[in-house]
């Protein structure tokens, strides 16, 4: 299910300006630190650190 809801997130962290906080919510993690690091045990990088290398635009 933390797969999934990981998944979910990238195309929120690339096609929005939602704050991590609200991508943690909105794919339904209830806390930011528990997104986070189900992100980078996922990923192998920070939430902040992919939306830097693939969002097509820069915050």
């Amino acid at each position: 299910v933390n797969e999934y809801r990981v998944q979910q997130s990238l195309i929120l962290l690339q096609e929005t300006d939602f704050n991590i906080t609200e991508i943690a919510y909105k794919v339904g993690f209830n806390s930011t630190s528990y997104f986070i690091s189900m992100f980078k045990r996922i990923k192998n990088t920070t939430p902040l650190a992919y939306r830097k290398l693939k969002a097509p635009h820069s915050l």
